[in-house]
């Protein structure tokens, strides 16, 4: 299953797995905040929020947080994580 991002930009869970996924495949996430601009200790603490209740999961997790306004910039890129997730992936949560 794939995930996308979805304007205007709001915090969301995203799912990004490999387009041939196999049974031990891992789980890729992305979280995009409501702060437009996560850096340093902000960044760090909002990813250990996100994957504390993620760790016991019987599969690998990786998970990538961003601020919104860095999500939506990166979205465009052509290389980035955040951009396959804006062309491929879904929303699994978006919290108003």
């Amino acid at each position: 299953m794939r995930l996308r991002l979805i304007p205007p930009c709001r915090p969301w869970w995203c799912l990004v797995p490999a387009p041939r996924a196999r049974p031990e495949s891992d789980l890729d996430l992305l979280v995009v905040e409501r702060s437009p601009h996560l850096e340093g200790e902000a960044k760090v603490s909002s990813w250990w929020r996100h994957f504390r209740p993620l760790q016991h999961l019987p599969l690998s997790v990786d998970l990538v947080v961003s601020g919104s306004a860095d999500a939506a910039r990166l979205a465009g890129s052509r290389w980035h994580v955040i951009s396959e997730a804006a062309r491929h992936g879904r929303v699994l949560v978006v919290q108003p």
